[in-house]
């Protein structure tokens, strides 16, 4: 796939009117991480970049050795049920490629056309899970229209956190302020997926997935209101009476000084082909966050985490309570440099019709860049 981005690439950069230009590579090294607050899990992360001729064909290539599960649980930053919470895997390594193209532009901006791959495996104690993604991306903006269309190949691994595996889907946004309304914009999405959760005993559960979004409101107060179908279909493998599930919800975004908060309402249904029954249920989230000096506070609430919420008989809704406490700006004042300590407390407790996703958590996270 990457040999063939290649070859498109290079044919739309002939394409333009200096043609004699020299390649031009720039070449980046990276090493080991200096600031793992900022990568995440990441231990050791190296890349190389080149750069073509007037910049319309760039290549990326990193390799990266993580902290896996293990480390993200500690953080107290999942979101997954206790249930699933305990570590699927301890480490990973990937290699990962892209290529990209600037394709001559007729209306509007410049088309930007992207081949990905990723090719790694994960450790989970006992064996080695290999890793494999691919991916293809189409950016381009004539306006006042931005157009966003996606390919990418089956997932080796489910992620509980997503179940939704996509491979092909598109999103079509409007800025509505060429036509007197700041600040607005409609957005309209398809998606074509597939569940594969095997912890959920759901496999090879075909989804279509349609939505659509209004964004208005300024930065200190921001509002969306959006819609989603899910259209979910029978197949050999399952016996899910299937059905579509639908979902209204409206979120919300205030900044005033040093507080912060976000909010968000849903109303969603399922319903079922067969019987032609459904059930209607609603879902909630707050947050809200205060900066006192260099200390942050955050507590949050929302129910209903289930990702499989559209699954006829597998929703099981999560009441689930947070409290946060960041000291990190604190600790780079005191120390006198920045992101060299990170110490951060959390404090999670769920409820659930399902007795076995209920319990509650302290996590404390302590670490030093190296």
């Amino acid at each position: 796939m990457l040999a063939l981005a290649g070859v498109l690439a290079a044919s739309a950069c002939a394409s333009i009117a200096q043609r004699t230009a020299p390649l031009d590579p720039r070449i980046s090294l990276g090493g080991l991480v200096a600031d793992r607050s900022a990568t995440g899990n990441d231990w050791f992360n190296s890349r190389i970049s080149l750069s073509g001729p007037f910049d319309r064909l760039q290549y990326q290539a990193s390799y990266v050795v993580d902290g896996g599960d293990l480390l993200s649980r500690l953080d107290g930053s999942g979101t997954q049920p206790l249930l699933t919470r305990a570590p699927r895997d301890y480490s990973g390594e990937a290699l990962r490629q892209s290529i990209s193209a600037t394709l001559p532009s007729l209306v509007g901006n410049a088309p930007q056309l992207s081949f990905s791959s990723l090719s790694g495996s994960r450790f989970n104690g006992v064996a080695d899970t290999p890793q494999r993604e691919q991916k293809a991306l189409l950016d381009w903006s004539p306006a006042p229209f931005d157009l966003r269309l996606e390919w990418s190949a089956p997932r080796l691994i489910s992620d509980l956190n997503k179940p939704l595996d996509c491979s092909l889907g598109g999103r079509l946004e409007l800025g509505l302020d060429r036509f007197g309304a700041d600040d607005q914009s409609l957005s309209l999405g398809a998606r074509n997926c597939q569940v594969d959760s095997p912890d959920r005993l759901v496999g090879s559960l075909g989804v279509d997935n349609w939505s659509g979004a209004w964004q208005f409101g300024k930065t200190a107060l921001r509002h969306q209101l959006s819609f989603s179908v899910l259209e979910v279909a029978n197949t050999p493998l399952t016996a899910i009476d299937a059905g579509s599930g639908y979902e209204l919800r409206l979120t919300q975004t205030r900044s005033a000084g040093s507080w912060t908060g976000e909010s968000a309402l849903s109303l969603r249904r399922v319903a079922t082909i067969e019987t032609g029954s459904g059930t209607t249920d609603w879902t909630a989230q707050a947050k809200l966050q205060r900066q006192i000096r260099d200390v942050a506070l955050t507590a949050g609430w929302k129910r209903d985490a289930d990702p499989l919420w559209f699954v006829p008989g597998i929703a099981s809704p999560v009441d689930q309570l947070a409290l946060g406490l960041d000291l990190r700006s604190w600790l780079a004042e005191q120390i006198g440099a920045a992101n060299l300590l990170t110490a951060q407390l959390s404090y999670q407790w769920n409820q659930s019709r399902d007795p076995a996703l209920d319990g509650s958590a302290v996590f404390w996270n302590l670490s030093k860049a190296w």
